[in-house]
């Protein structure tokens, strides 16, 4: 079981908002989410068993498993109505009063689109979608047999979304750049000096934000 990862962002997320008071309420939200997406990751985990599956890249959103996530969908509309700020709380308190079937083609669509694509979605739509999905998504990637491609995608290798954040772990003298996917939390190798959006390789033309 994986639930690992989970209590580390929950302690993290808790740690941040005790030193940070300015940044506490989206912290504290986030740490509910993670509760709840803890929950979720196990039940899916449950009912789809600990084995692993032989993958190809690039296929994990042709698993899409409605009856598996719909049952689910209502209490994590719950939860988001109770713990989120108020216009998230609203938006999820509205798409609770829409039918399993509008549920159904929201999640489908979002699922085989993905975070930011052309998605025919209202953006509330997307969010929710996307926080509901993601801990199927990271089950599905956990329990993937795969074998990484040889280059180096700029979007995830195994679900095809884009990268939410990149990181540099040390290796040798230095340091090895990785990517890490903003849906399945695949993280994949990727050079260092290029941008992983448009391509560019001039290091005099690559901005770098620190604090």
């Amino acid at each position: 079981m994986k639930n690992g990862k989970w209590e580390a962002r929950i302690r993290r997320a808790g740690e941040l908002a005790a030193a940070h008071p300015f940044a506490s309420e989206g912290l504290r939200f986030y740490e509910s989410l993670a509760r709840f997406q803890k929950s979720l990751y196990s039940e899916v985990e449950a009912a789809c068993g600990p084995s692993k599956m032989s993958r190809s890249p690039g296929t994990l959103r042709s698993e899409f498993d409605p009856f598996l996530l719909l049952p689910r969908f209502p209490a994590f509309l719950a939860v988001i109505e109770k713990i989120a700020p108020a216009p998230l709380s609203r938006a999820a308190h509205e798409l609770g009063a829409k039918s399993g079937s509008q549920w159904r083609e929201i999640l489908a669509r979002f699922w085989e689109e993905g975070l930011g694509s052309p998605v025919n979605l209202e953006p509330e739509e997307t969010l929710l979608s996307w926080i509901f999905l993601q801990p199927y998504a990271e089950y599905l990637a956990d329990h993937a047999a795969w074998t990484a491609p040889d280059d180096a995608p700029c979007v995830c290798p195994l679900c095809g979304s884009k990268p939410q954040v990149g990181a540099l772990r040390p290796e040798g003298d230095g340091g090895k750049r990785s990517l890490i996917c903003s849906l399945c939390g695949t993280e994949w190798a990727y050079r260092r000096i290029v941008c992983p959006a448009c391509g560019e390789e001039d290091v005099r033309k690559l901005a770098v934000y620190s604090w």
